[in-house]
């Protein structure tokens, strides 16, 4: 039974880096950001899709003992119940707290053998985000795509034991 969840672990892990491309092919539209879908034909899609996502998360808290899922996983249900154009406030403190909570977790909570390769991780993500926020290179929607990506990748590698 373990196995199995494990692999459920690994799909819905491998279903949040898929969410950008999920949508855009349901939709055929590229939005400026992943939460511009809400307001799309896929508004609904887009709300699974979180809530699947912090569904993953909730459940890993609960087995493995990680108390800090429950804080990433309800930050999905946040970003997905307040649209960030008409309560764009708790909007993005929630996807901040996804995207900055994920990055501080991932770091902090790793073993010092693989610290290191995490905090470059993070500094990429970050600089991710800066690319978008400071210097405007690019969408919101490649921005959080890059982020989501070591997260996803992060995960899956946690589930099948290879990184902690």
């Amino acid at each position: 039974m373990e196995k199995r969840i494990k692999r459920l672990e690994q799909f819905i892990a491998m279903a949040l880096m898929a969410i950008p491309l999920v949508l855009f092919i349901v939709t055929d539209e590229l939005r400026s950001s992943i939460s511009s879908y809400a307001y799309s034909s896929a508004d609904n899609l887009f709300v699974g899709l979180l809530w699947l996502t912090a569904a993953m998360f909730f459940y890993n808290a609960m087995y493995s003992k990680k108390a800090y899922n429950w804080i990433i996983g309800a930050s999905l249900i946040g970003i997905s119940l307040t649209d960030h154009l008409d309560h764009p406030i708790p909007h993005y403190a929630f996807t901040g707290l996804f995207f900055i909570g994920s990055i501080v977790i991932m770091v902090v909570f790793s073993s010092q053998k693989q610290r290191k390769y995490k905090i470059v991780v993070a500094i990429l993500m970050l600089v991710a985000l800066s690319g978008h926020f400071i210097f405007n290179w690019y969408s919101l929607l490649i921005a959080e795509w890059i982020c989501m990506s070591p997260l996803s990748i992060h995960f899956i590698g946690e589930s099948l034991n290879k990184i902690d």
